[in-house]
């Protein structure tokens, strides 16, 4: 990779103004840029749970003013749309 490599290039190079001569510097790089994307990966998982938390709450939101609103007598049951037959049969 290039990235590891350009890392490596730099380790080694401050590693020999310290004198760390013989320093497994590849190794060291290759563990930096594997932390950097696990932490993107990461990074982006805990976006898409927070996206998923929102989606949740809104369609609870729905759901709880559906029922408020069939229980005050503001619809009725049989106005409110139905599923399709297939998606019926998925979980009955």
């Amino acid at each position: 990779m290039v990235l590891t490599e350009l890392v490596e290039m730099a380790i080694e190079a401050v590693g020999g103004l310290i004198g760390a001569h013989g320093f497994k510097a590849g190794l060291v790089a290759t563990s930096l840029v594997v932390l950097y994307h696990g932490h993107s990966i990461l990074s982006f998982i805990q976006t898409a749970i927070q996206t998923a938390r929102i989606a949740f709450f809104g369609a609870a939101a729905v759901a709880l003013l559906l029922i408020v609103g069939v229980s005050m007598g503001w619809l009725s049951v049989g106005s409110l749309p139905t599923l399709p037959l297939p998606l019926v049969g998925i979980w009955a």
